[in-house]
Order: C-alpha cells, then structure tokens, then sequence
C-alpha cells in the first residue's frame, strides 16, 4: 500500500510537471505570436505611412503641374521676351504678382530670369554668376565692408535704372542681401529675412 502510494505520488509529480511544462512552452508559444503580430502590424502601420506621403507627394506634384499648365501667358508677354531675348532656351514662366510676369531661361550657358510689368515693359534681369566673375572694385568693397561674410548667391542685376550685382551674404545666423554697382559702390543693404517678407506680400497683391 505505501508502495503505491508512492507510485501514485510519483506519476502526480510527473504528469503535472509535464503539464506546467506544456502550459509553459504554450505561454512562449504565445508572447511570440503577440510579438510577431505586433511587428506584422507595425510594419503594416509604416508601409501605410510612407504610402500616405507618397501620394501626398504625388498630389502635391500634380497640383504644381496643373498650376504650370493653367497660367496662359498672353501673346503680347511672348512676343515681348522674343524680341529682347531671342536666343533664349528652355524658357519658364511665372507670375510674382498680379502685376508682373517673370520668365526664367537659359541664354549663352547661363542662368536668367527677366521681368515684365503688365504693358508689358521689361523692367530687370538677373544673371547667375560665380564669385570668380566679380569684378576687382566689387570684391574689394565686399572685403573691406562684409568681412566675415560668405558669398551665398551671385547675380548680375540690369534695369533700365541700374547695372550692378545682386549678392546673398552669410556669416553664421545672419543673412544679407546687398546690390553692388560697377564702381564698388553699395546701392542697397537688405535683411534676407525682410526681403522674403517683402516678396510674400507682393505675392499676395
């Protein structure tokens, strides 16, 4: 009798401890499922995300080239550039404001852009340059009075009022806009964060 109840005893401790095991391994069974289907969903959740802003960039492409596509520049504007600059390529149109059409184009390698009031009267070009096509009155004006200051953009401005360079500064946070004649002389000095303002407003009118 004491014999089987140590049989008994036994096969209980057996079976039981099987049974933890079972329930055991079924417990890691599951927090791995849990966790795999938690990666599968986060990876769901990213895949929608990066589809989300694909199409939006998608939508936002289309939006532009609808809009590049819905300004009808009048015959008078295209007949005015052709006859100021013939041998411009690649021409691209725009509008600044209500009052104004701006073309940008390509002409002997270099990269321009003219303006038209709504007669239409050309009224300013701008010419992209490097630092190395300054002229030596320029430079020295740019050393003497911007020290410190690096050149960011460059452009050879023309109006039926002035001839001279358009330069971008930076030195650090601070960013200036200064308009330079032939001679050397600073004709303008501009906050670039001010000018942007500027420019958003004439935007609006």
């Amino acid at each position: 009798m004491k014999n089987l109840i140590v049989l008994i005893a036994l096969f209980s401790m057996v079976f039981f401890g099987a049974c933890g095991h079972k329930k055991a391994h079924e417990n890691v069974k599951g927090e791995r499922k849990e966790l795999k289907e938690a990666d599968e969903r986060r990876e769901f959740k990213e895949k929608g995300g990066r589809r989300e802003l694909k199409e939006a960039d998608e939508r936002k492409e289309y939006k532009e080239e609808g809009e590049r596509e819905e300004l009808k520049v009048p015959e008078k504007f295209l007949a005015a550039f052709k006859q100021k600059f013939p041998e411009a390529t690649e021409v691209e149109w725009g509008s600044e404001s209500k009052n104004e059409m701006e073309a940008e184009f390509t002409m002997n390698g270099k990269k321009m852009s003219a303006s038209f009031d709504i007669t239409p009267v050309w009224t300013e070009t701008e010419t992209e340059i490097s630092e190395k096509e300054l002229s030596a009155a320029v430079l020295n004006t740019l050393k003497a009075e911007f020290a410190g200051y690096k050149a960011d953009k460059i452009e050879i401005i023309e109006s039926p009022d002035l001839k001279g360079f358009e330069i971008g500064l930076k030195n650090g946070e601070k960013a200036v806009e200064v308009v330079i004649d032939n001679t050397g002389k600073v004709i303008k000095k501009a906050d670039m964060k001010e000018e942007k303002e500027k420019e958003e407003l004439e935007k609006e009118k």
